[in-house]
Order: structure tokens, then C-alpha cells, then sequence
């Protein structure tokens, strides 16, 4: 097939870490509707339960999912590397939060603790699991939620001259066009300059990729038209939703305004001394105002939010 120009916008592969056992049978990845079928017709028929692997999204939510989908019925026991669930991407008062949701809707968590081992019966399907303290967790049926890779492996085979990053994604300008100008990308595999802080970024959000989408379509018709979107994701869990703007991997303190366990409040990521993120649940016009806010690059101080100077509508007159 010829081509002119082309989009690149193949997703990723769910990782599958190299747990002895993973290979068994009813050891589930989740990344396609007919995985979700699988891991649905299979907890429908589970006798000792299932065990989620991992505690960001995937995990998290699967967690969240069954046990609102089978009321109660269903064992479910979440296993993460950290003190609380989602910490790494949210923080730990907002894990603490989502550990205290899990809890109180029976999910069974083993925090700050990693699998050494999932263990088979006669017939090679999953048993359950071993962690690395001994502890053994039984359940019929495993889910591991340990991220995605960019699907672009195909790429270092060819000849298109596309540079990827050390991780697999496809290095763009802030048009998402490849160190080829006939390439374009777009989602997972998207690897592009974000320009509130001008650092190379990859989002795995569908919302994301729709968005790139759309930019790339305009930039591959010669309108030239920069990804400039400040990121936006949500997450929800027993019919709440958590929503996120803007970036950061790290940040050296956490503000948070309202009450968490009240789940009303927002959460400011501050690094070097300016916000870089905010989520926030239950306070949505907030929020809504302090993503239009760094959209135009008018963000408020953190200072000025802290002793009150600036109010939320002040902002929006």
C-alpha cells in the first residue's frame, strides 16, 4: 500500500513481567474488549477469587469494577508495590483515600509487596499467588495490571528513519510529526514535547490519543496546527471519579484544599515552587476553572492559593 503521509497510532502491548507461572492458564493481561470478555465469563464462574497483580489504573479499576459487578459476591485481592493504591500517580493522600475505598468494599489489598510466584493446580490453571515475604494468596483466577509498552517493535525492522525513545515511543515535534515528514503519530506511542515545561512526554489515556488524533489529521493536510492541549484524565472507582490535569512524574510538596475522606477536594503537584498538576474529586468547577487557566497559561501562584489572595471566582470573572 502507498502512501503520502501516515499515521502511526498502533497503542501499546500490555506488559507481561517475567513472573514464573504467568504463562498458566486463567492468568489474564487486560488491554482488548476480548480480554475484558475473558476476565468477565471467567470471574462469573470463580470459586476462591481473583487476584489483581499491580495497583495503578488497571489494577485499581478491575478492582473497583468486579466488585461492583458481582455485589460483593466475588473475593477480590489487590497486590502493590507501594503503601497505598495509585500512589505513585496520585499521592499518598489520595491512595490513602483509595485504600480506605477498597477496604470498606472488601477488596483484600497486600501493599509494599511484590509476587515471586503464581502457583497451578494439576491442571495448570492458577491457584494463586506467592509473595516475596512467602505469604501465599489464593484465588482461581489472576489479572496483572503492570502497564503497556509502545507497540512500535515493527519500526526497527524498517527503514522509515523514525527515531524512538529509550522507551519505545515515537520521538515527534510539536506538530507530531516523526524525524520522517511523511510519519505522524498519535497516543501510546506518541512521544512529544509538552509545552508547559518544554520535556518529552507519553500519555496512555484514550482522551489523549483522541485529541492527537484530530492534530495530526489537520498537521498531515499541511495546516500546521502544535499540540498544545494540557493533559486530562479521569479515573473512576465505586461511582466516583477522580479527575487529573496537567503533568508531572515527580513534585516536592502536595497542597490539598477541602476534605479527602470526604472525597471534595483538590490536590496541587508543585514542582519548583509552581503547579504542575492538579486532581481533584467533587470540586468539579474548580478544577474545570484551573485547567482553562493553564490552557492560557494564567495559572495562579500557589502562594496566592494558599493564604486565600485568589479565589476560584475571581478566576472565573
Amino acid at each position: 500500500m502507498d502512501y503520502d503521509k501516515i499515521l502511526i497510532a498502533v497503542g501499546g502491548n500490555a506488559n507481561k513481567v517475567p513472573i514464573p507461572g504467568i504463562d498458566g492458564k486463567n492468568v489474564f493481561l487486560l488491554r482488548t474488549a476480548a480480554d475484558q470478555e475473558k476476565i468477565k465469563k471467567q470471574a462469573a464462574e470463580s470459586k476462591t477469587g481473583v487476584i489483581i497483580v499491580g495497583s495503578g489504573f488497571i489494577g485499581s479499576e478491575s478492582a473497583a469494577a468486579l466488585k461492583k459487578e458481582y455485589k460483593g459476591n466475588l473475593k477480590v485481592s489487590m497486590i502493590g508495590g507501594e503503601e497505598f493504591p495509585l500512589e505513585l500517580c496520585l499521592g499518598k493522600e489520595v491512595g490513602r483515600m483509595m485504600h480506605q475505598q477498597h477496604t470498606s468494599n472488601g477488596v483484600n489489598l497486600h501493599m509494599k509487596a511484590m509476587v515471586k510466584q503464581i502457583t497451578h493446580d494439576s491442571d495448570g490453571k492458577a491457584n494463586g499467588v506467592i509473595l516475596s515475604d512467602g505469604t501465599k494468596v489464593e484465588g482461581d483466577m489472576v489479572i496483572v495490571g503492570a502497564g503497556v509498552t509502545p507497540a512500535t517493535k515493527f519500526l526497527e525492522r524498517t527503514e522509515t528513519g523514525v527515531k524512538l525513545d529509550n522507551r519505545g515511543g515515537i520521538i515527534c515535534d510539536p506538530f507530531l510529526q516523526s524525524s520522517n515528514k511523511d510519519i505522524f503519530a498519535a497516543g501510546d506511542v506518541c512521544s512529544f514535547p509538552y509545552w508547559q515545561t518544554g520535556n518529552r512526554i507519553r500519555i496512555e489515556h484514550w482522551n489523549n490519543a483522541l485529541e492527537q488524533g484530530s492534530h495530526a489529521a489537520f498537521n498531515m493536510l499541511d495546516k500546521y496546527v502544535p499540540f498544545a492541549n494540557v493533559p486530562f484524565f479521569w479515573t473512576r472507582h465505586y461511582d466516583k471519579s477522580i479527575q487529573y490535569i496537567g503533568y508531572t512524574t515527580s513534585y516536592d510538596e502536595v497542597h490539598i484544599t477541602g476534605d479527602v475522606s470526604a472525597n471534595k477536594f483538590l490536590c496541587y503537584y508543585i514542582k519548583d515552587g509552581k503547579i504542575a498538576a492538579v486532581s481533584g474529586q467533587g470540586m468539579a468547577n474548580d478544577l474545570i476553572t484551573l485547567y482553562e487557566c493553564m490552557s492560557q497559561g494564567k495559572l495562579p501562584e500557589i502562594g496566592d492559593i494558599k493564604d486565600g489572595s485568589v479565589t476560584f471566582e475571581g478566576l472565573r470573572k
